[in-house]
């Protein structure tokens, strides 16, 4: 199905049909052994027009959690980089939650601003066919810009912890006092919720606080919170990300199939350098099958596990590459 703008539905990974370009019998094996689950999406932007034709239609979707969603220290992603999702009002930041038409089907739902994925989807819909309005939809064009806007801020905020624990590992800027790697247990570094002691102040409110009980402290590293903004932080943080490196963000932000705008953007990542990378194309978009059939998901699923599918797939077609490469040899 084609999704409306704003429309939530549910998405689940086709490995098969994301890799089937690559026409290659490994491949197809391994798409066939990976596991996915189903997970919940806004589909906030169509990248693409549904053609006479077109057997795909590009767009861009906000993935949902239920309950605030797990940080992931290694990304530089922190719990409260999300926006709740109406009648849920509670965020540590105070930010006011999206309204859908309807109340979605689970309790207590957030957009993780980080969890944000360009895909394909069926185009099954042609130009002049009824287009049912959907039950469940960001009605608001306000709410979608309003979701884009923390998407950009959380990112910001991303490069400022990144530029934090740079700076602290080369000794400037002495604000900011991270412990070690050599200081953190192996079961910290395996959490993706638990920070280490460099994550100080506890900014969840009371109302966060009861309603998460036992989530784990959500924090700052020292001169790196929510207003982080120092004179000598800024410079610093100017020369680390001039404006060249804005627009090579920019433009990065649809690399190839396994990447999202997002959570697996990486500054250094090449996945190879010869003749034979894989090009960027609307092939290497990961494909998913929607549905609109909320009522049927019992389980809100994390969504960075939908990443960690998306980061399998990537490891599938990085080896495909790299055969093509050795017989070159």
């Amino acid at each position: 199905m084609l999704p409306h703008f704003g429309e939530y539905v549910v998405l689940k990974l086709d490995a098969v049909a994301s890799l089937r370009s690559l026409n290659d019998p490994d491949v197809l094996k391994a798409c066939k052994s990976l596991k996915s689950k189903t997970y919940v999406a806004c589909a906030i932007n169509l990248c693409s027009f549904p053609l006479p034709g077109a057997k795909y239609v590009s767009l861009t979707a906000a993935l949902v959690s239920q309950g605030l969603p797990n940080g992931d220290l290694g990304r530089f992603i922190l719990p409260d980089m999300s926006v709740p999702i109406s009648p849920n009002t509670c965020h540590p930041l105070s930010r006011p939650p999206m309204k859908p038409s309807n109340p979605l089907p689970w309790p207590n739902c957030y957009h993780p601003t980080q969890a944000t994925i360009k895909c394909r989807v069926n185009n099954d819909t042609n130009i002049g066919d009824p287009w049912p309005e959907p039950k469940y939809k960001m009605e608001l064009a306000t709410d979608r810009l309003r979701l884009d806007q923390y998407f950009r801020q959380d990112a910001d905020r991303r490069d400022v912890l990144q530029l934090g624990q740079e700076v602290s590992s080369s000794g400037g800027i002495g604000a900011v006092g991270r412990a070690s790697p050599d200081d953190e247990s192996d079961e910290c570094r395996r959490s993706n919720d638990t920070f280490p002691v460099w994550f100080e102040e506890d900014i969840e409110s009371e109302c966060c606080r009861s309603a998460h009980e036992g989530q784990s402290r959500i924090s700052y590293p020292a001169g790196l919170g929510k207003n982080a903004g120092s004179s000598q932080l800024s410079t610093a943080f100017r020369r680390r990300f001039p404006i060249s490196s804005f627009f090579r963000r920019l433009f990065a932000k649809v690399p190839r199939l396994s990447y999202s705008p997002a959570y697996s953007y990486s500054y250094s990542y090449d996945i190879s350098t010869s003749s034979f990378d894989p090009v960027v194309t609307v092939d290497s978009i990961p494909v998913v099958i929607v549905s609109n059939d909320l009522e049927s998901v019992k389980k809100v699923n994390d969504p960075w596990d939908f990443f960690h599918e998306l980061d399998a797939l990537k490891r599938i077609e990085a080896e495909y590459y790299e055969r093509v490469k050795a017989k070159t040899r």
